[in-house]
């Protein structure tokens, strides 16, 4: 690109930093959280520095999703923003956001039957941070052999809480392919905005992945 500008389009190529401050101007604290809670997750010295950037860079958007799905609330069906404010489905296709918001509300309405308590979402998150075939893992597997830690313990604390639900743990492990799926259909959508103008980010995006300010549900 001339002048060695950076396309304003194509998100994947800024860094975190650059994502949070950019694409989301409004947010403060949630990424640089996780991005703590991440060396606790890939076991310190464990991996390589490089790779624990590239998974928390991968998971973020999934992450992000799961944040805004925990803030569903099913007998109002309804969605929770950092300002207060409740959003319905009907509301979300009137603003023209349909395409964007409408997956992550199917998903917080599938994920609300769960009925998930915040260790649970909590592992939940460190699965997807957790995940071998990231591309352009160093060492992937010493990220699987961690993964399989995450989901062992995740596995051993589901049959225990819910000893009576045996198909409870395969519901859960396809919600990390629901946030997966929806994380490559939408990335575009959702990151790749133009970001040289302000007025291009949707008000109700910005409140539905900000949490700066809100409730932490995770």
């Amino acid at each position: 690109m001339a002048g060695g500008q950076k396309s304003p389009r194509v998100i994947e190529i800024l860094g975190l930093d650059d994502m949070q401050r950019c694409a989301f101007p409004t947010s403060k604290a949630p990424l640089c959280k996780h991005y703590g809670i991440a060396c606790t997750y890939c076991g310190g010295m464990r991996l390589y520095v490089d790779d624990q950037i590239l998974l928390l860079k991968s998971c973020c958007l999934e992450v992000m999703c799961l944040r805004a799905a925990c803030r569903y609330d099913a007998e109002k069906e309804t969605l929770l923003m950092h300002n207060g404010m409740l959003i319905n489905k009907s509301q979300i296709k009137s603003e023209g956001l349909g395409v964007l918001v409408e997956p992550i509300f199917e998903f917080a309405v599938g994920l609300s039957k769960l009925q998930l308590d915040k260790t649970e979402l909590s592992l939940l998150s460190a699965v997807l941070l957790m995940q071998s075939d990231r591309s352009g893992l160093k060492e992937p597997e010493a990220v699987e052999k961690l993964q399989d830690e995450i989901l062992g313990a995740f596995k051993r604390y589901v049959a225990e809480k819910r000893p009576h639900q045996p198909v409870h743990w395969a519901k859960i492990l396809m919600k990390v392919t629901d946030l997966r799926t929806i994380s490559t259909r939408h990335a575009e959508r959702v990151l790749c905005i133009r970001l040289d103008h302000s007025g291009d980010v949707p008000s109700h995006l910005l409140n539905l992945f900000d949490n700066n300010g809100g409730q932490d549900f995770l």
